[in-house]
């Protein structure tokens, strides 16, 4: 289901129902430091949504412009792994990869000239046993020495035996050593937190009795003084279904000592996927129409399209501005973003500016090939198999099953998901030999099972 995820802070790390809620996704590969995010507080983060082969990563993603006739590329990103981990970009923040537990990521920048992608930032993460990030290194390439050279970091200390993030580390690497420290500390009520603290930024957060984020009033720090003074208000109301029914951003006007009105959104939603969200702005004392955002999905409750409508005053009426369409290969991940603009004539078309991301997956093990034995075993007959393979999963609770025939070597050749508590596979094209079944249910368990091919 689609609801309105509060993204406040960045804060998805903590057990709280956290929005993003401020229109389309910005379409760059995350070049900026922190991704946009300060204080950064997400560094071991998963994924919105459940994904029935979680055992895929994201390997790369390219970034294309469009330009006259076609989609020109831009950048690209490569991220590589160790140890069994991965992760997925979040189709409600698809730009946005700093929840995924890569160890390296390399961002290349378009040469159009020498038609070559060229170096352009180095992220590097490190990692504790409970596969919490310690520590996020960027830095940047220095063409002339034709090296890496450290620019910036996190650093992570945890609340013992958790996932909650204790303090937030920013440093800046300066004249050959770490410097210009900036502390973040979250405190916590129970598993809310309930204030975020830093010499530079602070955040204050109010539940509700469902632990709800009701309110969350952030300072900054006054240029020349370093004295916190108040920047924004926000404020939450939710539907009886706890979801997000109205947002309004208040900001502090330090001339009248008050809150002044600033953008104001209300939510519509069907069979719990958001729908609709109406976007206001605070002008001559009243709240005036601005935008409106429609919302559509498939039947695996994937977000399909986002169009974005303005408010014309001349016609007291929504028109058509842009939209941004979603697709996924056959396994249910997110496979390309895609922008258009809205023609006069009256379609939609691609027009100088609008974007195209595309993801690419590899599967990894968390199991090794040769540890199937350690795993809970699946019922599969005929064993040996010859043309068609029948695996019984007793799937009573309708639960999506993802299944995986691999070679020896670790190759995948065969992978589908189903619901069903019996399920075929045709083998027939299959070479003789032994190969492993892999089924991973929604509640994580993993079965597998070797067999045989024989003919």
């Amino acid at each position: 289901m689609r609801k309105v995820l509060l993204y406040l802070s960045a804060l998805v790390c903590c057990s709280t129902n956290v929005l993003a809620i401020e229109g389309p996704q910005s379409m760059t590969t995350g070049i900026v430091i922190g991704g946009g995010n300060f204080p950064h507080f997400t560094p071991q983060a998963g994924n919105d949504k459940w994904v029935a082969y979680k055992n895929y990563r994201l390997v790369a993603k390219t970034y294309t412009e469009y330009s006259g006739t076609w989609f020109q590329p831009v950048d690209s990103v490569s991220y590589k792994y160790s140890n069994g981990r991965g992760g997925q970009i979040s189709v409600e923040r698809p730009n946005y990869d700093e929840s995924v537990l890569f160890d390296d990521a390399t961002t290349y920048f378009y040469n159009a000239g020498a038609a070559a992608y060229d170096n352009r930032l180095f992220r590097k993460q490190t990692f504790n046993d409970s596969n919490n990030v310690l520590s996020l290194t960027y830095a940047t390439w220095r063409l002339s020495a034709g090296a890496w050279k450290d620019s910036a970091r996190y650093q992570y200390t945890y609340v013992a035996g958790t996932q909650k993030i204790k303090e937030s580390m920013f440093q800046l690497w300066v004249g050959g050593t770490w410097a210009h420290d900036v502390p973040s500390v979250l405190t916590y009520d129970g598993n809310n937190v309930i204030d975020v603290s830093s010499n530079s930024y602070s955040a204050s957060y109010i539940y509700d009795n469902n632990n709800n984020i009701i309110s969350v009033i952030d300072k900054v720090a006054q240029h020349g003084t370093g004295t916190l003074n108040y920047n924004e208000r926000k404020t939450y109301t939710y539907n009886t279904d706890n979801e997000v029914a109205t947002y309004i951003l208040e900001r502090w006007n330090s001339i009248t000592n008050n809150w002044d009105n600033t953008e104001r959104y209300e939510y519509t939603y069907t069979s719990g996927n958001l729908t609709q969200s109406i976007k206001y702005i605070w002008n001559n004392n009243r709240w005036e129409t601005y935008n409106k955002q429609l919302f559509t999905y498939n039947a695996n409750d994937d977000k399909t399209s986002e169009i974005t409508m303005l408010w014309s005053a001349v016609t007291s009426s929504f028109v058509n501005a842009a939209r941004e369409s979603y697709t996924y290969n056959a396994i249910g991940l997110l496979e390309s973003v895609t922008t258009q603009k809205w023609d006069l004539a009256g379609y939609w078309k691609y027009a100088d500016g609008n974007t195209q991301i595309r993801y690419y997956y590899e599967y990894y093990y968390t199991t090794g090939i040769n540890n199937v034995a350690s795993a809970q075993p699946v019922n599969i007959y005929p064993v040996p198999a010859s043309n068609e393979l029948t695996i019984a999963l007793g799937n009573t609770q309708n639960q999506t099953s993802a299944i995986a025939i691999h070679s020896m070597n670790g190759t995948v050749v065969k992978q589908w998901n189903t619901k069903d508590n019996t399920t075929t596979a045709d083998v027939s094209t299959l070479p003789n030999g032994t190969y492993a079944l892999y089924v991973k249910n929604e509640d994580g368990v993993l079965r597998a099972s070797k067999f045989t091919i024989s003919r």
